[in-house]
């Protein structure tokens, strides 16, 4: 039974490597600052992920370095169980909860770095549910260090009664604004969102472990809480600097990038604390189990409840945003010209339906606009500002994949060339008398009309546009007459 077991896993697991994707290649929001080469495909099957764990990719070290101590803690769990008897005894009951919460975000993080290639909206779904974990694992510490570490000077304070509560509301508050960062347009506000997300919860964690750490000189586990806070600020150093490979771009794209060195130092954090955790355990249970609050099982379940609540709502969102309007169809660019170091290239997108924020940019952005793009490496998009342009989602597109827009006076159809193309395709359209008696054969009377248009007519649109600019000028950005 075991052989086939392993046979039916081998299968599964063997097969032809992904094919790895360099930095410009791969959809923005996929991007990693300074990794240039390693990237899996995007959409890959979860078959394809799981063989990826085996393969050298720019992820294949973010999985083993959560995966590999997540089993270590579990099997950590298991033996304490038996040497404390954790079932039997409640005093326990506070570690066995953070010992779960370690072992919940380190597998939370493995699988959502092995899994996020699937889909876009997997990529969203996968890391909500591992910024889930990691703030549960903060409201973990939380009960052990109310139930083990606080100084004895604090027993029987507010501070010991608020403690908790408190720190329940701040991981419910961190997995929120952390979900929300990955809505948000702006790549600095979601280093600020995410980063101060998890700062606040781990800042008043600490308050009763630092004062301990100040207050007393000497106490058995202080070497090991002290290693903890070291770790720790490597944690957020790695995050905010992404060093070394800003350094050296290219250079450490499968080995010794920022979020490998990020994982490292979380696991380091952890296990320094575990250790003290442990020690604190066992030499202060005369002072602190006097002083033990009910079990903590149902504050932790409520802390886990409302994280699920939380990731079903984004994940009901980013489906809402990644989900593809299919009666959305485009035109394929034809307006382009040179003109010495850059190409001004301006898309041609309709369609018979009404287009909204979401399907231009899922339906027209994404699948049309971007590749061909990504095709012309000093390209400046511009487009004006109709309502889906403007969108928020539409505007959030564009800065995740690094795509600078330039900035577009309102009520100024004269200054984009596209209006002249449509007018021309219009007058056409009107010398047909009948009736277009479905959808396709108007669309293909508006291709036909497109194409008629004389490339000599559209350079000149463009040889206009210096003309057009000045005009605006001089008329105080008034109507230019063209």
């Amino acid at each position: 039974m075991f052989a086939q077991a392993a046979d039916m896993l081998e299968k599964y697991l063997v097969g032809q490597p992904l094919p790895l994707l360099s930095w410009d290649q791969v959809p923005g929001e996929a991007r990693e600052v300074a990794i240039l080469q390693g990237y899996r495909p995007p959409k890959c099957s979860a078959q394809q992920c799981m063989r990826s764990i085996f393969q050298l990719t720019n992820e294949t070290l973010n999985v083993w370095s959560h995966l590999l101590p997540a089993l270590f803690f579990w099997w950590r769990l298991g033996v304490l169980a038996d040497d404390l008897a954790i079932p039997e005894d409640p005093y326990t009951w506070p570690f066995a909860a953070y010992l779960v919460s370690v072992c919940l975000y380190l597998l939370a993080s493995a699988m959502a770095h092995t899994f996020f290639s699937i889909s876009d909206l997997s990529r969203h779904v996968c890391f909500f549910f591992d910024y889930a974990a990691l703030s549960l694992y903060g409201f973990g510490v939380a009960l052990m260090y109310r139930a083990y570490v606080i100084p004895e000077i604090m027993l029987g304070t507010w501070l010991a009664d608020v403690f908790v509560p408190i720190c329940a509301v701040l991981a419910i508050l961190c997995t929120l604004l952390a979900c929300y960062s990955r809505f948000l347009s702006k790549s600095g506000w979601v280093t600020v969102y995410r980063l101060g997300a998890f700062t606040l919860p781990w800042a008043w964690d600490s308050i009763p472990l630092v004062y301990r750490l100040m207050t007393e000189e000497h106490f058995a586990a202080a070497s090991y809480y002290k290693w903890q806070f070291v770790f720790s600020a490597l944690i957020g150093a790695f995050y905010a600097s992404h060093l070394p490979e800003r350094l050296a771009p290219g250079v450490f794209d499968v080995i010794g990038h920022s979020h490998q060195m990020l994982h490292i130092s979380g696991v380091l954090a952890s296990y320094t604390q575990y250790h003290g955790a442990l020690l604190d355990l066992t030499s202060r249970r005369n002072i602190m189990e006097p002083h033990s609050l009910p079990p903590p099982l149902h504050t932790f379940a409520l802390v886990l409840l409302s994280n699920i609540i939380i990731v079903a709502f984004f994940s009901w969102r980013a489906s809402s945003e990644c989900t593809t309007d299919r009666s959305v169809r485009s035109h394929p660019p034809q307006c382009t010209t040179s003109r010495a170091d850059r190409q001004i290239v301006r898309m041609a997108v309709t369609d018979c339906c009404h287009i909204t924020n979401r399907s231009t940019a899922h339906s027209v952005l994404e699948p049309v606009v971007l590749p061909y793009l990504q095709g012309l490496y000093t390209a400046i998009f511009q487009q004006d500002n109709a309502r889906p342009h403007v969108a928020r989602i539409v505007q959030r597109f564009f800065d995740n994949r690094q795509i600078e827009l330039p900035s577009w006076p309102a009520r100024s159809p004269e200054l984009s060339p596209i209006e002249n193309m449509w007018s021309m395709v219009a007058q056409r359209l009107t010398q047909i008398t009948s009736p277009a008696a479905t959808p396709d054969q108007l669309w293909q009377r508006v291709e036909a009309a497109w194409s008629a248009v004389a490339q000599e007519h559209i350079q000149s649109i463009f040889e206009s546009m210096p003309r057009r600019v000045a005009a605006v000028i001089s008329n105080n950005r008034g109507y230019s007459g063209y």
